[in-house]
């Protein structure tokens, strides 16, 4: 709720920012997100949208799971993302400089 209410207080600023917010995967299937967004942004033109963060550890146990989410919430300009990627690969020592392509999504 903090994230969506910031993400409105800055538009009234003229700063539309896709405010990401950290959060369970646990949490989120138990959140009616679609529900949240109708409710704060009547006007989804004017909303950049919202990123939930997943760490990939939770993506990774779970990914049917936030593959069926991910299709869930496009409609309300929602978009999960991976947080803390290669993290348990870095801490292992297994990065031997091979590393992924990360692309930034410009919509």
């Amino acid at each position: 709720m903090h994230g969506l209410k910031a993400g409105v207080n800055f538009s009234r600023f003229g700063v539309n920012l896709r405010i990401a917010i950290n959060i369970s995967i646990a949490a989120l299937v138990k959140l009616p997100v679609g529900d949240i967004v109708r409710e704060h942004h009547q006007d989804a033109d004017a909303w950049p949208g919202l990123i939930l963060d997943l760490t990939e550890e939770q993506i990774v146990k779970e990914i049917s799971l936030a593959c069926e989410t991910t299709e869930k919430l496009a409609p309300y300009n929602v978009r999960l993302a991976i947080d803390d990627l290669m993290v348990r690969t870095r801490l292992l020592g297994a990065d031997q400089g091979q590393g992924a392509a990360v692309r930034r999504d410009e919509a």
